[in-house]
């Protein structure tokens, strides 16, 4: 390539604040219009460990509502070998599977 055609950084970095404003209205758009954020309300927590919520009742007097976060954790075992070599993993599988429904 011939450097005088490369955009310079300070291009590059103009292009990629524009396609990042762009996708930000995008999203802001399809949040206005999609039918499940209508049905739920959102709310941003920045720190803490609980969250307080304010709602009206029936009779139109405002109660407080608290909320206790708990944190939530997921793990999962990968064997090594599919990890090294998945392809041989996979292969010695199918075999087990097949030596298994052979009679």
């Amino acid at each position: 390539m011939i450097n005088e055609f490369r955009p310079s950084e300070r291009e590059r970095q103009i292009e990629m604040q524009r396609q990042q404003e762009t996708m930000a209205r995008v999203h802001k758009d399809a949040e206005k219009r999609s039918v499940f954020m209508s049905l739920v309300s959102r709310s941003i927590l920045l720190y803490g460990n609980r969250s307080i919520s304010y709602f009206e009742d029936l009779n139109g007097s405002k109660q407080r509502n608290e909320m206790k976060l708990q944190s939530f954790s997921h793990t999962i075992e990968a064997p090594r070998l599919d990890i090294i070599d998945p392809f041989h993993l996979d292969y010695i599988l199918r075999v087990f599977r097949s030596m298994k429904s052979a009679p």
